[in-house]
């Protein structure tokens, strides 16, 4: 588990591990995750955090919705899955 600075972005080396957050964040740029990749994030706070994508990114819930923030509730805990290296999946305590 690595707690890591809440201003933090997942890099490539945060690949298969949980990554602990108590504020929201902006999820890493296209192309820095390939297919295949996942991180599981947990929010420790009291308080949602919102996992924010970038320009170029494309996150969708597990229903298939896009979007450009997500809201992950306190105390969750959410699964991050690439599908190539511009799109990922987020699955758990989000909406």
């Amino acid at each position: 588990m690595l707690a890591g600075s809440v201003t933090d972005t997942p890099v490539i080396g945060d690949a298969g591990r949980m990554i602990d957050r108590s504020a929201s964040f902006t999820m890493p740029g296209a192309n820095v995750f390939l297919a295949g990749d996942s991180f599981v994030v947990t929010n420790v706070s009291a308080a949602a955090i919102t996992l924010t994508a970038p320009a170029g990114m494309t996150m969708r819930l597990v229903t298939g919705a896009s979007k450009a923030s997500i809201s992950l509730a306190a105390y969750g805990t959410a699964a991050v899955l690439y599908r190539s290296t511009a799109e990922c999946v987020v699955g758990g305590g989000v909406s």
